[in-house]
């Protein structure tokens, strides 16, 4: 009955994007091989990996808050350091 009533969804297709990983203030490493963009395949690390995260992790919040205020918390971890302190 319930077929009938309701459309049957679009089949899963899954899409590879890529990898990337921040390593630390500067590093980075990133893997764009066999990604499903027309893009040339590529590998990277270093500083260029490393503001590539960056750039990705921002332009994926949801909300201005958060894009404003994350590169805040970006600045004073590197000026203050890690808060380590637990309560």
């Amino acid at each position: 009955m319930n077929k009938f009533l309701t459309k049957s969804s679009p089949k899963f297709q899954y899409k590879n994007r890529g990898s990337l990983a921040g390593m630390g203030f500067g590093g980075g490493v990133g893997d764009l091989t066999n990604t499903d963009f027309p893009s040339p395949d590529a590998t990277m690390s270093g500083l260029v990996a490393f503001l590539t995260w960056r750039t990705t992790y921002l332009t994926k919040q949801l909300s201005w808050s958060n894009m404003m205020l994350i590169p805040m918390y970006w600045f004073k971890a590197l000026v203050f350091g890690r808060d380590i302190s637990r309560f």
